[in-house]
C-alpha cells in the first residue's frame, strides 16, 4: 500500500507540475497575443495619423493649386476646367491685345519672310530659288547635305 501511495503523490506531484506549465504557457501565450495586439494598434494608429498627415499635406497642395488658378472657371467638383479656359483664350477672343494679333496687321510682310535655311543656302544651277513657293511644306536643300541621314 505504501508503495501505491507513493505512486499516487508522484502522479499527483507530476499532473501539478504539468498544471503549473501549462498555467506558464497560457500566461505567456496570452501576454504575447496582448503585446502582439497593442503592437498591431500602435501600428495601426500610426499609419492612421501618416494618411491623416499625407491627406492634410494633399488638400494644402490641392488648395495653393487651385488658389494659383482661382481666377480661371472651375467645374462642380471644384477642380480647374481647363477646357473653358482655353475657350476663352482663343484667338478670336476679342480680350486679345492687337500686338499679339500680328497676321492681321502686317500681311503682306509675313508672307514674304523666307525662312533661315533659303536664306543661308547658296543657289545652285539646279536650285531656282524664286520658283520655290514659301507655302509649300518642303525645304529645299542642296543635294548631299542630309543624304547620310537617310
Amino acid at each position: 500500500m505504501a508503495k501505491r501511495l507513493e505512486y499516487e503523490r508522484k502522479m499527483w506531484e507530476m499532473e501539478r507540475q504539468l498544471q503549473i506549465e501549462a498555467e506558464d504557457l497560457n500566461k505567456k501565450f496570452e501576454q504575447a497575443r496582448a503585446e502582439q495586439k497593442s503592437q498591431q494598434q500602435q501600428e495601426y494608429l500610426m499609419h492612421k495619423k501618416e494618411e491623416e498627415e499625407y491627406n492634410y499635406q494633399l488638400q494644402k497642395l490641392k488648395q495653393k493649386i487651385t488658389g494659383v488658378f482661382s481666377a480661371g472657371p472651375t467645374n462642380t467638383s471644384g477642380s480647374l476646367d481647363l477646357s473653358k479656359s482655353l475657350i476663352s483664350l482663343s484667338p478670336s477672343s476679342p480680350s486679345l491685345s492687337p500686338s499679339l494679333n500680328s497676321s492681321r496687321e502686317y500681311p503682306k510682310e509675313r508672307n514674304n519672310v523666307q525662312s533661315p535655311l533659303l536664306l543661308s543656302a547658296r543657289p545652285s544651277s539646279a536650285t531656282n530659288i524664286s520658283a520655290i513657293s514659301t507655302t509649300s511644306s518642303k525645304v529645299p536643300l542642296k543635294k548631299g547635305v542630309f543624304s547620310k541621314l537617310y
